[in-house]
């Protein structure tokens, strides 16, 4: 007797006279036979067994420890252990508010296939929790990693933000031995620019630094690419990112400026940047010109400098279809002193920040760091002493997060150690000094 062991029969039917005829399983299949029948009488029937097809599954896998997480931003990913025999053609990370995402709620899209991953979460909000998991799709559906709950930053670079009491930032990694000043945040959170102001070999230098979060880890500050040849200083990062300005003495065609100092730009592109170009004119070639910000909108502030009397003050010039248009002297409600330099406009053009100085030169001379309100009707307030409020006498290189919320501001060690640093505070120290002077 032949042994009939498996599942669902095939029947292959012998007629005399005929081609035998087979109903074949897919190839996808296992077949096994019994043992060869030397002979088949007509009309008779020979059995074959089919072996049970493997079940397939959704994949399986798991979530990475999330890390690297900034204001709007946080690094983490997956591992795919098993395709649960079908291919994996998409997987990522989703993520919400909610305590089980999926894939309706926003995600990243990492590759295929099974293996670990690493994916970028953005748009994230400050301070706010979300709940994020790893997820792997084949043909049978999506599976998904254990989901893991994180809060976005409220500061940058790790750091509790502070509150109306400036604070050193970033100790070790961008305020260290040596003077640096000029903070430029990237909106994203996750480069910081910063100025260092060096003598080396008796020949001053100031050159732009950069340190990245790559990963989970901060990497040791290094010149930025388009930085570390002339002098470079006053940072300004244009709120979306996608430019950054600075004051700079490398050459310049004479067609354009005669003057040593003029304002240069980067494009940003990719993950880094453009060679510098010049702003061009109207901004550049009318004096020695320094101090860019912008607004969201483009509108860029500056100064205007004359390197031999000392005498400075602060302009702006609308973009216009791309264009920037001839520059209007800010009032005297801001240009009150005869040195009126160093602003940095809000995002949102609601005020001004800048250091004003009563004579020439900043050695024993009362000068600080004051601030102007926009009015509605577009004109300025009277300028306002921010020294009795920050506590500080410095005032020099002050920037503003992309998202307005923090002030930069360098200041002075008082024990020498450590030369300028860079201190941040936040910034509704400014909205303090909103009502009428009394």
């Amino acid at each position: 007797m032949i042994a009939i062991a498996l599942l669902t029969p095939v029947l292959f039917l012998s007629a005399p006279n005929a081609a035998a005829v087979a109903l074949v399983p897919s190839h996808q299949d296992q077949v096994a036979t019994s043992p060869p029948i030397q002979s088949l009488a007509p009309g008779t029937a020979r059995v074959r067994h089919r072996l049970p097809a493997l079940q397939k599954s959704v994949p399986v896998l798991s979530t990475r420890e999330v890390c690297g997480i900034t204001r709007s931003s946080a690094m983490t990913g997956g591992s795919v252990t098993s395709d649960g025999g079908a291919a994996v053609t998409d997987r990522g990370v989703c993520w919400s508010t909610a305590p089980t995402p999926t894939i309706v709620d926003s995600t990243t899209t990492d590759g295929t296939g099974t293996g670990s991953f690493t994916s970028l979460v953005t748009g994230l909000a400050a301070g706010t929790a979300y709940t994020v998991r790893a997820f792997a799709t084949n043909a049978v559906g999506t599976g998904y990693g254990s989901p893991i709950t994180f809060t976005a930053a409220t500061g940058y670079a790790g750091q509790t933000p502070p509150g109306l009491t400036p604070e050193m930032f970033a100790p070790g990694l961008v305020s260290t031995t040596g003077n640096q000043a000029g903070v430029a945040v990237h909106p994203g959170g996750r480069e910081i620019y910063f100025v260092v102001i060096e003598n080396i070999a008796g020949r001053f230098s100031c050159a732009i630094r950069v340190t990245r979060l790559e990963g989970c880890s901060w990497t040791t500050p290094v010149v930025a690419p388009f930085s570390g040849t002339h002098a470079d200083m006053y940072l300004a990062m244009h709120p979306d990112g996608s430019r950054m300005y600075f004051q700079s003495d490398r050459p310049i065609d004479h067609a354009e400026s005669t003057y040593t100092y003029n304002i240069w730009y980067v494009e940003r592109e990719g993950d880094g940047w453009s060679t510098p170009r010049s702003i061009g004119r109207p901004i550049n070639g009318r004096s020695d010109t320094s101090g860019p910000s912008v607004t969201i909108d483009g509108t860029m502030y500056f100064t205007l400098m004359n390197i031999t009397t000392g005498h400075s003050e602060i302009y702006r010039s609308r973009l216009v279809n791309g264009v920037y248009q001839e520059p209007e002297r800010l009032p005297d409600e801001v240009n009150s002193r005869f040195q009126n330099c160093d602003s940095y406009v809000a995002p949102d053009e609601s005020y001004l920040l800048f250091v004003a100085f009563p004579t020439s030169g900043h050695q024993n001379n009362p000068g600080g760091l004051y601030v102007s309100f926009r009015n509605q009707d577009g004109t300025w307030s009277v300028a306002r002493d921010l020294r009795p409020t920050i506590g500080s006498e410095e005032g020099s290189n002050v920037t503003i997060s992309p998202d307005g919320g923090f002030l930069f501001l360098p200041r002075r060690d008082p024990a020498g150690v450590t030369g300028l640093d860079a201190y941040w505070v936040d910034a509704d120290v400014v909205d303090a000094l909103r009502a009428p002077a009394r």
